[in-house]
């Protein structure tokens, strides 16, 4: 048997070189023919596939003159045994590829969970085989809250790793009851089938929710993240698949405005819904044609009754709805990312005010001006401020920039750095709202801060609540302890003003001295106060309204 195989494979020698050659110019035309079909299937370049396509146009001529110049009989037939075979194989991996293709162009990339489509699919399956069943179906929309926070400020590495381990403990709190989808961002949709009714769902969703109690470790970081889910139930909240999903969405939307974090779909969000689309876009239209007007409102020193500085503030001076307060449009500024240029108006507006009265003659005025969580997570934040100070020539240590507690809690490590750099270029720090938030007293100390700003909440009730004026008071004694300054917001009467003067509080805001007034008014009252002490109630609180004295 040996020497029947070294014979044959003597006289034929030439016949088996000719084949392997054969062979591998095959397998080069068809993998340069599928990587063809890929470029054409995905577009993802053209220049590529007209080379593959040359390429393989060359392998196959010159497969077919071989043929016909130097391969007889005996050598055709073994090239073709040889081509079968290896036709064999390449078109049972191309299969497994094109079943691959398909899997992944039904799953999502990152995490493997079904995709929008693939999840639409099976909700229309699942409807169809809903009527005349005495059970339904409910469609859950889930959203990370602050999600863009995290991504801008850790990058995309860590925002990719803390989807895919939400996508794994979302999958096991679901235990098997749901299809779980992810439609992309940090978006997921939930399918609970053959439910009861919506007691049950609204348990489900409490449970997953529950489950985000606690925290994500990514890497070094230790991420506390929490979600917004919306819930619309077959058939009220829709009867077709695309229905269902989108009222889930904008059920999600609600929960989000209104921090329920779980919110069920009715008609009336539709309308409301409208009216906050038509908000965003007037916010758009309002930045490009400059409507925005900033207020400033004074701040007294609690013990010398002078002017010590004032706190910038947004307004909206619609040309149909008038004067419009920051509550009715910062929350949706701040949704849609429209805080961040919106933020950075108001800084560069304020710095311009700033520089034109100490063009006019005016002392510097110390400005507080608001900055969102949005633009903290900014990684260009500090060189656009400098950017602003420089262009405006400003001294920096006349500039304040005020934060609040529930954006300190947001990616504190990276807060932290942000804070010593501004701390560096001369800027102030102030913690706004001290007391509505976490109230961690970590923060106190462990951040740069130098004002602590305590709420009108607490301020309001200190000469009527003993329990207000006690915490108050410890508040000013721990801040003072620490080394930083205390403001007392929503003063109003002159009993609180007299309260926070026996605790030593450092300086006061509202009411009581002055409403937030346009830049025009602030002239006249710093005129009208240039070095002497400032004359309580100088706008005239009369029952709730302000009027202009003198």
């Amino acid at each position: 048997m040996e020497n029947v195989l070294k014979g044959f494979i003597s006289e034929n020698w030439n016949y088996i070189l000719l084949g392997a050659i054969m062979i591998m110019m095959l397998l080069v035309m068809i993998k340069f023919i599928h990587k063809y079909w890929l470029s054409l299937r995905y577009s993802r370049s053209t220049r590529m596939a007209s080379i593959a396509m040359v390429i393989a146009t060359a392998v196959v001529l010159c497969s077919g003159w071989f043929l016909v110049h130097y391969v007889e009989k005996r050598g055709l037939v073994l090239f073709t045994a040889f081509a079968v075979c290896v036709f064999y194989f390449e078109i049972r991996q191309f299969r497994e590829y094109k079943q691959e293709l398909r899997y992944w162009a039904c799953h999502d990339s990152l995490t493997g969970l079904p995709n929008r489509p693939e999840f639409r699919e099976q909700l229309i399956q699942e409807l169809a085989s809903l009527p005349g069943q005495a059970h339904s179906a409910a469609v859950l929309y889930l959203d990370i809250d602050r999600f863009r926070n995290v991504n801008d400020s850790l990058g995309p590495v860590v925002g990719d790793e803390l989807l895919q381990q939400l996508s794994e403990r979302l999958f096991t709190c679901l235990n098997g009851t749901g299809l779980l989808a992810r439609p992309g961002g940090d978006e997921f949709l939930i399918l609970f089938h053959k439910v009861q009714g919506i007691g049950d769902v609204l348990q489900m969703a409490k449970e997953i929710l529950a489950s985000f109690d606690q925290p994500f470790v990514v890497g070094e970081y230790e991420l506390y993240i929490t979600a917004s889910i919306g819930l619309s139930m077959y058939p009220d909240g829709g009867e077709d698949a695309d229905t269902l999903i989108r009222n889930a969405d904008t059920a999600m939307y609600f929960a989000k405005e209104r921090c329920h974090r779980l919110h069920v779909y009715n008609e009336d969000m539709n309308v409301k819904l409208l009216e906050r689309l038509s908000i965003e876009n007037d916010i758009r239209r309002g930045m490009d044609l400059s409507e925005f007007v900033l207020f400033y409102q004074p701040k007294v020193g609690t013990r010398s009754g002078k002017l010590a500085g004032m706190e910038a503030l947004i307004r909206w001076n619609h040309p149909e709805n008038g004067l419009i307060q920051p509550c009715k449009f910062i929350p949706i500024a701040e949704e849609t990312g429209l805080i961040v240029p919106l933020g950075e108006w108001v800084l560069t507006e304020a710095c311009r005010q700033l520089k034109a009265w100490e063009a006019k003659g005016f002392h510097p005025i110390p400005i507080s001006v608001n900055l969102s969580s949005r633009q903290f997570q900014k990684k260009d934040l500090v060189v656009r401020i400098m950017d602003i100070i420089s262009k405006f020539q400003i001294n920096p240590a006349w500039l304040e920039l005020e934060l609040t507690e529930s954006c300190m809690m947001q990616t504190p490590e990276l807060l932290n750095h942000t804070m010593y750099q501004l701390k560096e270029i001369g800027l102030s720090i102030a913690l706004d709202d001290f007391g509505t938030g976490y109230s961690s007293l970590s923060y106190l100390s462990s951040f740069p801060l130098d004002v602590l700003k305590i709420d009108r909440g607490f301020v309001k009730n200190v000469t009527s609540n003993s329990d207000s004026a006690a915490i108050v008071s410890a508040i000013i004694t721990l801040a003072h302890n620490l080394g930083l300054k205390v403001i007392c917001e929503g003063v109003e009467t002159k009993e609180q003003l007299d309260f926070l003067k026996g605790n030593d509080c450092d300086e006061i805001q509202g009411y009581y001295y002055s409403p937030p007034i346009p830049p025009n008014d602030i002239e006249k009252w710093i005129s009208r106060y240039p070095d002497a002490e400032v004359a309580g109630n100088s706008y005239g609180y009369v029952s709730g309204e302000f009027e202009r004295q003198g």
